[in-house]
């Protein structure tokens, strides 16, 4: 299964590629697994993937979301404002 993942923020130093495809196990059932797949590809950056809202198809949605095959997730850090 292929997902593709765009970062915006801080993320785009911490993980130096932009967008990223990863090819994940079948197995790989939810967004919240496709995210810790890719804290294992960087780690320097897990603490921040962790903190980041995930978007699909301009919504913003649960890291419960199932996976489908091709789906582009948008990983948009935390910002704090007044």
């Amino acid at each position: 299964m292929n997902i593709t993942f765009a970062f915006y923020g801080g993320l785009t130093r911490r993980c130096q590629e932009a967008p990223l495809t990863l090819t994940l196990p079948d197995h790989t059932a939810t967004l919240g697994d496709a995210v810790a797949a890719l804290g294992d590809r960087f780690p320097d950056a897990w603490e921040a993937l962790e903190r980041a809202a995930l978007a699909v198809d301009d919504q913003i949605v649960s890291r419960r979301t199932s996976l489908e095959d091709g789906m582009m997730v948008a990983l948009l850090p935390p910002v704090a404002g007044g």
